[in-house]
């Protein structure tokens, strides 16, 4: 059975993370996104040797090869697999040490985590988290309703974040250049449900818009379009063939 990697970038703070129910040989997590936390400061879970080997026993039990699970086989331990790009003295030591002095680094970031635990801590963990969860659903939920659009997956599937598509018949092309542009996205759609209003959007834009195929290219556009237009800052991404936007909740905007 190979290494597994978790690349947990949105992790920390948006969701109970535990680090040994992932059961992942290593996990990467941000702190300065949910956790508010300076930026410069990450998590970097490594499982021993002895760990890996013993999850590797367990996912081959189930495996193609569930036969070989009891096979002897040499581990290697953190610090020989995960190496940093700036080599110091420590070069050959455990995994903290190869990593903690690369340089003249300012490690006032990581000093902050202290009273970033603090923070937490006195406000409430699981009432910051669902604080973020709550004001994720109800802008996205207001968004969907005033544009007679649905979302990128569940709402339920979300945690700090959601992709709620963007109407089509809002962006058209501008002549002569043909980039896209936005009209006003604050009109309250004339619709009781989704289906309705992606039938609106068919007959009422008369160039095709709706079921036209947009491109990444055009999503970038589109974010510049409403920076430039209506101050607001939100990625525009791409998925199956749609536009939408993702917003996300913060723990500076809750009450």
């Amino acid at each position: 059975p190979s290494t597994t990697f978790v690349d947990g970038a949105h992790l920390l703070g948006s969701t109970d993370l535990s680090l040994e129910g992932l059961g992942s040989d290593y996990v990467v997590c941000n702190f300065h996104k949910w956790l508010c936390a300076p930026k410069g400061t990450a998590l970097l879970f490594a499982a021993s040797a002895e760990r890996q080997r013993e999850r590797r026993k367990q996912r081959a039990v189930s495996g193609p090869n569930a036969e070989n699970a009891g096979t002897a086989r040499t581990e290697k331990g953190a610090g020989e697999v995960v190496k940093p790009l700036v080599i110091s003295h420590a070069a050959g030591s455990c995994l903290a040490a190869q990593l903690f002095w690369t340089g003249l680094k300012d490690f006032s970031a990581w000093l902050s985590l202290p009273s970033v635990y603090d923070f937490w801590r006195e406000q409430g963990v699981n009432r910051l988290r669902d604080g973020i969860h709550g004001l994720m659903r109800e802008g996205a939920t207001l968004l969907s309703q005033m544009w007679g659009t649905g979302f990128g997956a569940p709402l339920n599937l979300f945690a700090s974040m959601a992709l709620v598509e963007l109407p089509a018949s809002s962006i058209f092309r501008c002549p002569p250049s043909d980039t896209p542009a936005v009209t006003d996205l604050r009109e309250r759609r004339p619709s009781d449900s989704i289906h309705k209003a992606r039938e609106e959007d068919k007959i009422e834009n008369s160039r095709g818009e709706a079921d036209r195929d947009f491109s990444f290219e055009e999503g970038e556009m589109v974010q510049n379009a409403l920076f430039g237009t209506y101050n607001v800052e939100v990625p525009v991404k791409k998925l199956s063939r749609r536009l939408y936007v993702r917003i996300s909740g913060e723990i500076a905007k809750m009450k």
